[in-house]
């Protein structure tokens, strides 16, 4: 039975890892007189070398369950970080960074951010584009 579990594991792959300079909880509500939570999402912001910003290089809509696991703080060799892992398309995916934002807005940071920098020209993460519905 281990033996089955530890050769299922080892076909998964290794994670995969990113480091981006800023994880942001996005909590977003419309805006309405009695304004309702539409969505949490979780935001990757990362600093463009052509500008020296920073831009979304990822977004994933948090389900129910992320909701209430949100990015939790490690020790790293290099320092303290944020990490924030999810169980997708048959991999585990962890994004870190050594800044977590915590927001609430009527308007959605990643649509703002296309306007910058449109979803096309989005660095690719996990081995395809930035966005993950």
């Amino acid at each position: 039975m281990l033996t089955s579990l530890l050769v299922a594991l080892a076909m998964l792959g290794p994670p995969e890892t990113v480091r981006v300079d800023l994880l942001e909880v996005n909590h977003l509500y419309d805006r309405s007189a009695s304004p309702r939570r539409l969505f949490v999402q979780l935001i990757a912001w990362d600093r463009a070398r052509e500008d020296d910003l920073l831009h979304v290089v990822f977004w994933k809509i948090l389900t129910s369950d992320q909701e209430h696991q949100p990015p939790m703080p490690y020790q790293a060799a290099a320092g303290p970080l944020w990490r924030f892992s999810w169980w997708e398309d048959g991999g585990f995916r962890t994004l870190v960074a050594p800044v977590l934002h915590v927001s609430v807005t009527q308007h959605d940071p990643e649509v703002d951010d296309r306007r910058t920098v449109p979803m096309g020209h989005r660095p690719r993460l996990f081995g395809r584009p930035a966005v993950v519905p």
